[in-house]
């Protein structure tokens, strides 16, 4: 370091100049804290910067899907809403969506409309009609078999050129040697809500069965061909 004073060179270890004897003082540390300085003001500049690019996203619901994007639009935003639904009103938006954003990102909303919570709770309720249906008939089935099958699950497995619906029922049995050995059964449901056709059981051992022609000329001599 050198002498304010007179410009003479000191060494780190003494304590004034050997020239002008003038206190000699650590320009190091007071470079260090500048630097801090600098730093703590960078950062507390670019924290503002970001908050000042961020947006609030409106409230969407009770917005149709198309009045929902053109408020983001009015925003100068890069966002885009997804639906669930067609262009009806909207109950429901992702969580979180009506919060902060920064400009520039881009931003996928997911909205849920009032059409598409209407066709969920249709198909829950259908789904839980075809539920208890099955689990009524899967009951007889187990009766008539002397309770040695029990209704595990269902599929749909397809429906017919004449517009049935064929359901592949699922039943376990209590002398399977693995977990995957089974009956399935193919059914069909009427319109009054009732099982009309259904072929025999099929024993499937560790998930296959040797029965597979047999269920294929079952299926098509009841329904003919499947979709």
């Amino acid at each position: 370091m050198f002498c304010k004073n007179c410009g003479n060179e000191i060494k780190e270890n003494e304590k004034f100049c050997g020239k002008c004897g003038k206190k000699a003082t650590n320009n190091k540390k007071y470079i260090i804290i500048i630097i801090i300085i600098f730093i703590v003001i960078c950062i507390i500049g670019i924290a503002i910067s970001i908050k000042e690019e961020k947006v609030i996203i409106p409230d969407l619901r009770g917005m149709t899907v198309e009045e929902a994007q053109k408020e983001i639009e009015k925003l100068d935003l890069n966002l885009r809403v997804s639906s669930c639904g067609s262009n009806q009103e909207i109950i429901e938006t992702q969580q979180g969506a009506s919060g902060e954003v920064r400009k520039g990102e881009y931003v996928n909303i997911y909205v849920w409309t009032k059409e598409y919570n209407d066709n969920e709770k249709k198909e829950n309720e259908e789904r839980n009609k075809i539920e208890s249906i099955i689990e009524r008939y899967a009951e007889y089935v187990r009766n008539i078999n002397e309770g040695s099958v029990k209704y595990s699950s269902y599929t749909k497995y397809g429906t017919s050129e004449y517009g049935e619906k064929i359901y592949k029922v699922k039943y376990s049995t209590g002398s399977a040697i693995s977990k995957d050995d089974c009956f399935y059964q193919y059914i069909s449901i009427n319109e009054s809500g009732k099982v009309d056709k259904s072929t025999k059981l099929f024993y499937f051992y560790n998930g296959k069965t040797s029965y597979q022609n047999e269920i294929e000329w079952q299926i098509e001599q009841l329904w003919g061909k499947i979709k």
